[in-house]
């Protein structure tokens, strides 16, 4: 219904307004990263595409998004004065003229129940007028064809026939002149470049150069929980908060939180919570299995 009360912290409203080509983009307080960008695409396509309802496509002339992040109203200057110019609409007095549209500005529908804001109007028709009949026009007298008299052609004069030409000259053969023997160019001598050698890498072999290098087993593992969990939903989002915790969301919201503490990993008492008990038993066996070996 169109009321403030479907404006929760847990929702995700858009209002298409027509009259100022304007789609409003509240987003509650309650919603992860995920569903936000999630929204915000599907912000982009009514945008560019509209919201059908029905036969009558809503939206289609819109130029510009609003978007209202609930938990910066009062904080920030720009959001809260957007927060109160969409409150303003629920204000107005409204009809509803169809399902999920609302006509602003009136109490009262159309005063006819067949008439509809949405009616197409239907162009008055007209009747053709009557075909003219055409006048009959008699056909002109014939004209008589007038042949020309033939004229006599003088006979063709006879050709003389053709003179015998000249047979022609033998032409002198061309006089063959040997060229000189000339000295050998000398060779130009080929040259090597130096062949480039790829550089050594030295492996440690000894046990006292291996305990050299320091291993962050704890960063380890941590990374071996985000490839455990794809495992089982592979579109998640990875977010690293102030306190160094790390928190993994997905479409149906978060999934875990965790941090480093030392060599292992530290979960909050809510991971998991959310996913599916087979899901996350997986997830755990995954995990288990690989650690072990760091």
């Amino acid at each position: 219904p169109w009321s403030k009360e479907a404006l929760k912290p847990e929702s995700i409203i858009f209002v298409i307004d027509e009259n100022s080509s304007i789609l409003w983009f509240w987003i509650g307080k309650a919603n992860s990263l995920v569903k936000r960008r999630t929204a915000m695409r599907q912000a982009d396509s009514l945008k560019g595409h509209g919201y059908q309802v029905g036969k009558n496509l809503i939206g289609r002339g819109v130029n510009t998004i609003i978007e209202i992040d609930d938990r910066k109203v009062g904080r920030e200057e720009e959001n809260t004065k957007n927060s109160k110019k969409f409150l303003e609409l629920f204000e107005q007095p409204f009809y509803a003229a169809l399902e999920q549209v609302v006509v602003l500005g009136s109490s009262t529908g159309p005063a006819s129940e067949s008439t509809s804001v949405f009616t197409p109007k239907i162009a008055p028709t007209t009747t053709p007028a009557a075909p003219k009949t055409p006048t009959r026009v008699s056909n002109p007298p014939p004209v008589p064809k007038v042949i020309p008299s033939p004229v006599a052609t003088p006979a063709p004069k006879p050709t003389p026939p053709p003179e015998p030409e000249p047979e022609p000259e033998p032409e002198p053969e061309p006089e063959v002149i040997e060229p000189e023997a000339s000295e050998p160019s000398p060779v130009e001598p080929v040259v090597t470049k130096p062949r480039l050698e790829a550089p050594k890498i030295i492996i440690p072999t000894t046990s006292s150069e291996i305990q050299a290098i320091s291993v962050d087993k704890g960063l380890l593992r941590m990374g071996l929980v985000v490839l455990a969990i794809t495992t089982q939903v592979p579109d998640v989002y990875l977010s690293k908060k102030s306190d160094g915790t790390y928190e993994v969301e997905s479409m149906d919201g978060v999934i875990c939180r965790f941090k480093q503490k030392g060599d292992e990993v530290q979960f909050t008492s809510d991971s998991f919570s959310k996913l599916n008990p087979a899901k996350a038993k997986a997830v755990q066996d995954w995990f288990l299995s690989r650690a072990k070996s760091i």
